[in-house]
């Protein structure tokens, strides 16, 4: 017997109530378990008097159900080894040991959660629990089914502790476990309209049926009921009455009880103790709650199976039926056999004709289908319902091959809501004796189903539903089957046509392969409502985040599709940055228009603006990598391009989309030039790739092929991640491997293995391209490869593109010939590590930096100069976006003096090397200023000596001039006395 204890809100002493009747069951002499299920907030071992700190370091219900998803795993893998989860003894702990003509009380705590350590783990794997997907890929429902089976055979009695609220966990516990639910209602509004609503629930004939038709009894104990007030509490026995005596069972009616008689009274001393009171020491002295709680057994003990050894606990009634399950014949106890967890779920249902599988929303169409086919004598139909919110399992690829094999004829309801990741792992083989028929309800599309089903012979009624017809088709469907005839397909399947991998590797998602985009639904009704209102987006993330993916596989066939309001008629045009110019642009725009000639504009500008404006309305442009703008363009070409496309004729027809690396962002978003056409309204943030995102990733297109993961294998890729920034473009390519290493329709865990795992994906194959290659050759892949890479200002490394010339000529000062480097750059984009095109050469994806460990030695030993040649192509960068006016970019002696190596300067880019020419002539000018400086004064010196020496020079030779002017004065004076005293 299991009794589920349920509560709607928290703080009504559903865990104080359940460890006391297990604490007066097993002082009864039974043997009981108690199991905490409520494993958010766990803690029923406070209750006893025991080691809590043991307790909780010990292993519990989590570690159970992670021992069974791994010990599956691994079975599927062909591992060797007894599972080792169906021994419970492990993960159960002992409270009251069993003695001798005395009970036992056993629990099985939540988990392991003694340290801090384990207290984080436990967290973490309670987050990454999916019950939806563990019902659907692990036979989760069989599970808990061993599980009910494995404890009723074990113990007289199981109680189980569920989590408060509308929870998946409360479903498992009431559901499947519980054969009594003992629900605590507190005297307020919102617990007696809850508890209500999920009586209700507990008691309809869906969760009926979901438990194999076996009956759930309800116990409603009213609890915390403050008896001082006799005026509120008997308003709250009148509504309480009112609301749930309707609910009460034949069982207890007569014993002559009913739920009032079983309330819990308030008492404020048990707010500060979590210990039992049905203790003999406590009961005395907390009388009433150890009375309630008495109550409670012999209410359990009234609704126990008679061959049960907790109804000896109730007083017997004459001739009356005091549990819901035979006795076996002299036995005293019903008799069990051991059930063995499988992944075989059909064995519930003795091969029925037809399989009705439908959506919540298709549950009338299901239900009239199973009633009148039903009602005939040769079919016996089973309708299954396939909802991702529900815990209800979903077809896996043995349940359809047993059906296939029993030749059963399934009906697969489709509607607007079909999402093909519900069927991952499903296949039905055309050579089976069974039939498979999708059902088209108005809204649904064929292009929706798995490739396996879409080449099926489907029942069209996307026009309407009309239920005579339907009936009459699955009919005709029903009787060519009983009679061996195949219904064929709609399409033939070509043999020789090699399967179609839904896996990109490591190259963004193309339209082409956009049926098999999956995720990012979000970002891209973001960018639609962006391109509608702005006609303007800009998208920025990390490298790897899957940017041109979204573009190319989201975005643009949505605008295709008319997401925009007149978007199916926009031609998108793919511009390569590297190469545009505005001649470029326009020899594009132009040959969008019938009759154009490729050697140029056909058209002046204004008459090709308005052709495009008449036919198409609008144009889309993609930039992608924008960030090339800046990388590889100068100032002034960036200005040519963006003025053309700003232009406001032009723009008024553009929608251009602008794909950019968040590093970047603020440089776009200041440049003259680019920033100009970008508006922060209009950015949208691309994240990387989350654990959710990842597992759509890996399942949604392996089920749209026909594919499936081994049970457990994308569990073990998320963790082989573990908190990391997973970049996309990698995962696909490890999909890719494995779909090309697949077995029978499964991506394998052994293919897995084979791998080496995630670490050695990237790392193998491209270790064997360099073991290929000779010594020299290995060089001048190093050589290659370090110019592909910068560093950022944190250090870290990201791939830049490189043109080929500038490539070439930084391997040739190594002392390379151009041949020899041409052949391994060949080999090299032949092996998936570099890409090249017209822009250049680039690494095929940032992952090789961070996931090949060679390249990262390299980048490590080549730490300095990679940070100096980064630093120089950064001050580069700002001298072209201040249009080389910027005295900025000046280097100091020593960066300048170690950029003389030839070897270094080559791998520069050509605005670099001119930055650094620069940098040398400022430097050659600003030593002739100081020179000039320094030998000022001195030159000064010689000036004035020289100033006054020649002054001096000046005096001495105009004092000779008047001694000569007066000596020849003199002369003449003397001369003309004589000439006239001569005679």
């Amino acid at each position: 017997m299991i009794v589920t204890f349920y509560s709607y809100k928290g703080g009504v002493g559903r865990t104080m109530a359940l460890a006391n009747l297990a604490d007066l069951l097993a002082r009864s002499g039974l043997r009981v378990l108690m199991i905490d299920f409520d494993l958010e907030a766990p803690g029923l071992e406070h209750c006893f008097p025991i080691d809590h700190a043991a307790v909780r370091g010990g292993e519990g219900l989590l570690d159970l159900l992670l021992a069974y998803k791994y010990e599956m795993s691994v079975a599927s893998s062909g591992g060797p080894g007894e599972p080792t989860f169906r021994d419970l003894g492990r993960f159960t702990t002992t409270v009251y040991p069993e003695r001798e003509r005395a009970g036992a009380l056993d629990l099985i705590a939540a988990g392991r959660r003694r340290t801090d350590e384990q207290v984080a783990r436990y967290g973490l794997e309670l987050r990454r629990f999916d019950w939806t997907d563990f019902y659907r890929s692990w036979s989760g429902e069989l599970f808990f089914e061993w599980l009910r089976r494995e404890v009723t055979e074990k113990y007289d009695v199981v109680l189980v502790d569920s989590r408060t609220g509308l929870t998946e966990t409360g479903g498992v516990c009431a559901y499947q476990l519980a054969d009594v639910v003992v629900t605590l209602c507190a005297p307020n509004a919102q617990n007696i309209e809850g508890t209500d609503a999920m009586v209700r629930h507990f008691l309809s004939p869906e969760v009926r049926a979901a438990r194999g038709d076996r009956p759930l009894e309800m116990v409603v104990v009213p609890s915390r009921v403050d008896e001082s007030d006799p005026g509120r509490a008997a308003e709250f026995q009148r509504v309480f009455v009112e609301r749930f005596a309707r609910y009460l069972p034949e069982a207890l009616a007569r014993g002559g009880m009913d739920f009032w008689d079983l309330r819990i009274p308030y008492d404020p001393g048990a707010a500060f103790s979590e210990g039992v009171v049905t203790d003999p020491a406590e009961s005395e002295r907390r009388r009433g709650l150890a009375a309630a709680y008495g109550g409670l057994l012999t209410a359990v003990a009234h609704l126990a199976p008679r061959w049960s050894p907790v109804a000896e606990l109730a007083a017997a009634e004459p001739g009356g039926e005091t549990g819901f399950a035979p006795e076996v014949p002299g036995s005293g106890r019903r008799v069990r056999h051991p059930v063995e967890p499988s992944y075989d779920p059909t064995t519930r249902f003795a091969a029925p004709d037809v399989f009705v599988l439908y959506p919540p929303d298709a549950a009338d169409q299901a239900r009239h289908v199973r009633e009148v086919l039903g009602s005939e004598a040769t079919s016996s139909v089973v309708a299954w319902r396939y909802d991702q919110r529900t815990p209800d399992p979903l077809l896996d690829r043995p349940t359809a091959d047993r059906m296939m094999a029993a030749g059963s004829v399934v009906l697969i309801l489709v509607t607007a809501g079909f999402d093909p990741r519900q069927w991952i792992g499903m296949t039905f083989p055309q050579d089976g004796a069974g039939v498979v028929v999708p059902v088209l309800l108005p809204g649904a599309d064929p292009e929706w189903l798995p490739a396996g089903l879409r080449e099926l012979l489907w029942l069209d009624f996307r026009d309407g539903f009309e239920e005579e017809r339907f009936v009459a088709e699955v009919r005709r469907v029903l009787s060519a089957s009983s009679h061996g005839t195949r219904v064929r397909s709609r399409r033939a399947y070509e043999d020789d046509a090699p399967p179609r991998n839904p896996f990109v590797g490591l190259a963004p998602f193309g339209e082409e392969s956009a049926a098999d985009f999956f995720g990012r639904h979000a970002e891209i009704a973001q960018i639609i409502g962006m391109l509608a209102d702005l006609r303007i987006c800009v998208i920025s993330g990390p490298a790897g985040s899957g940017k041109t993916s979204l573009v190319q596989a989201g975005v643009v066939p949505a605008l295709r599709r008319g997401a925009v309001p007149g978007s199916e008629r926009w031609p998108v045009v793919e511009l390569d940055v590297a190469a545009l110019d505005p001649d470029v642009l326009l020899q594009r725009l132009t040959a969008l228009l019938p009759g154009a000639g490729g050697s140029g504009p056909a058209l002046e500008f204004h008459q090709l603006v308005d052709s495009l404006a008449e036919r198409f309305g609008r144009v889309v442009v993609v930039l992608d990598p924008a960030e090339e703008l800046l990388t590889l363009r100068s100032t002034y070409e960036r200005r040519l391009l963006l003025d053309l496309i700003t232009r406001p004729a032009l723009r008024a027809v553009l929608v251009p989309i602008v794909v950019l690396r968040s590093e970047y962002l603020d440089a776009a978003m200041t440049d003259p030039a680019l920033g100009a056409l970008m508006t922060p309204r209009a950015i949208v943030w691309l994240k990387p790739a989350g654990e959710a995102l990842l597992r759509e990733a890996m399942e949604a297109p392996a089920a749209r092929a026909g594919v499936a993961f081994e049970p457990g294998l994308v569990d073990r890729i998320v963790a082989d991640f573990g908190d990391e920034s997973v970049a996309l473009p990698f995962l696909q390519f490890v999909f890719s491997l494995l779909w090309e290493r697949r077995t029978d329709g499964y991506l394998t865990h052994a293919a897995y293995n084979e791998m080496g795992g995630l670490r050695a994906v990237l790392s193998g194959p491209a270790e064997n391209v360099l073991a290929g290659l000779e010594e020299r050759d290995r060089h001048i892949a190093r050589v290659v490869l370090l110019r592909l890479v910068l560093l950022n200002e944190d250090g870290e490394p990201h791939a830049v593109a490189v043109v080929r010339d500038d490539l070439l000529r930084a391997a040739c000062a190594e002392g390379y010939e151009a041949a020899d480097v041409e052949r391994v750059v060949s080999v090299l984009v032949a092996a998936r590590l570099l890409t090249a095109d017209a822009a250049g050469v680039r690494l095929a994806h940032e992952a090789l930096l961070t996931r090949w460990p060679r390249l990262r030695g390299w980048i490590d030993d080549e730490q300095a100069d990679l940070r100096l040649l980064s630093q120089v192509e950064y001050w580069a960068r700002l001298w072209e976006q201040s249009e080389r006016t910027s005295v900025d970019a000046w280097l100091s002696d020593g960066p300048l003096q170690r950029l003389a190596d030839r070897r270094l300067r080559v791998r520069l880019s050509p605005w670099a090397l001119s930055c650094l020419e620069r940098s040398e002539r400022l430097r050659r000018w600003r030593r002739g200023q100081f020179r000039l400086i320094l030998l000022g004064p001195f030159l000064l010196a010689i000036c004035i000596a020289a100033a006054i020496a020649a002054a001096m020079g000046w005096i001495a030779w105009t004092l000779a001039v008047v001694f000569l002017v007066a000596t020849l004065v003199e002369t003449g004076v003397v001369a003309a006395r004589a000439y006239v005293l001569q005679p």
